[in-house]
């Protein structure tokens, strides 16, 4: 991946991944979109939690335990909606960076990619739902194991950017902790 090209703090994963032609939306449509991603980044955080910190005062860790199982009834509610409506499993995993403002792949795929795209990338195997990301091609070059492909995000709520931001941290964070432990 060209991680020169990715501003800020990268992840690298192999993600299942799928991309389709992003045709004009709705404005509700991108709205739901940008919830729905926020909800699921939200439900991944609180899933990856390890519990409240033990020095809590008494009111915010009532307040936070509401918070936490907010966010897992949505997530149960967004889990239960995904089960009825689809029985199609998960994309093949492709090694993905992933920033805040773009997302870089391979893929096989040997047609040209559409200008205006519309990203989904499961991010968790405890969660199987996809964050649906709009963006805009930004870059292809053909390799030998297919062609890389570079997006640049679009229309992002300033929520939906900000719960991505901390999950990429997150994430970033955590391959550090891991890193040192083995050290």
């Amino acid at each position: 991946m060209d991680l020169d090209a990715m501003q800020g703090v990268v992840m690298q994963a192999s993600l299942p991944l799928r991309w389709e032609e992003r045709a004009e939306v709705p404005e509700f449509t991108l709205e739901g979109w940008m919830h729905a991603n926020v909800a699921l980044l939200e439900g991944l955080a609180t899933l990856e939690s390890r519990g409240t910190e033990i020095d809590v005062p008494p009111g915010e860790a009532a307040a936070r335990a509401f918070e936490r199982l907010e966010a897992k009834l949505d997530v149960s509610l967004m889990l239960l909606a995904s089960v009825v409506t689809a029985h199609n499993g998960l994309p093949p995993c492709v090694p993905t960076s992933l920033s805040a403002q773009t997302i870089e792949w391979t893929t096989r795929e040997t047609q040209p990619l559409p200008q205006q795209l519309l990203i989904h990338v499961f991010l968790s195997s405890q969660l199987p739902l996809p964050l649906r990301l709009p963006a805009e091609l930004a870059h292809t070059e053909p390799r030998a194991d297919g062609l890389h492909v570079r997006a640049r995000f679009v229309q992002f709520s300033e929520p939906m950017a900000d719960w991505l931001e901390r999950t990429i941290f997150r994430h970033h964070r955590r391959l550090i902790q891991r890193q040192n432990r083995a050290r």
